[in-house]
């Protein structure tokens, strides 16, 4: 959006450096990965970020299904009994990283019931757990961008 490109656009800080490129935002996380993949570089520049690409991110989310977890339940008659309780979630996803954060507090032991992963025409994610099939199509523009990606970049994890 407009709002979005003046946010990234306008930095004044010295260590921060805006470019824009001709292309999505499956483009924009390719030459982010590529520039982490890079070492040298990677130390020359003192390169840092927490976006959904980096465990940092991923971590932090894990906090918030503990903290609802914690605030769907603390009201519960039944929480002195059911130690238990299970809850779902229902996770609007493009990148793959808030539903992986919630995959990760149930691997702790958060009582979570289901992770529904929610999508837009933008599906890679629904195509995947319904066919096993993992490709790269085009992004559609919608009105939630930051669902429109056709490569989720934390499939690997």
């Amino acid at each position: 959006t407009e709002i979005q490109e003046r946010q990234m656009t306008t930095v004044p800080d010295l260590n921060i450096h805006c470019i824009g490129i001709d292309g999505d935002f499956d483009d924009c996380q390719a030459l982010v990965k590529a520039a982490f993949a890079d070492s040298e570089f990677r130390k020359e520049v003192n390169l840092g970020a927490v976006n959904s690409i980096n465990w940092a991110r991923v971590l932090a989310q894990i906090t918030y299904y503990f903290y609802s977890y914690l605030r769907v339940t603390d009201n519960d008659s039944n929480t002195n009994t059911n130690t238990n309780a299970k809850v779902s979630y229902a996770v609007p996803t493009g990148n793959f990283g808030d539903i992986l954060a919630g995959f990760y507090a149930r691997r702790m032991g958060l009582p979570i019931d289901t992770l529904t992963v929610c999508t837009n025409q933008n599906d890679v994610l629904h195509r995947f757990f319904r066919s096993g099939e993992y490709r790269r199509t085009p992004a559609e523009a919608t009105l939630a961008p930051s669902m429109d990606i056709s490569v989720s970049s934390n499939s690997e994890r």
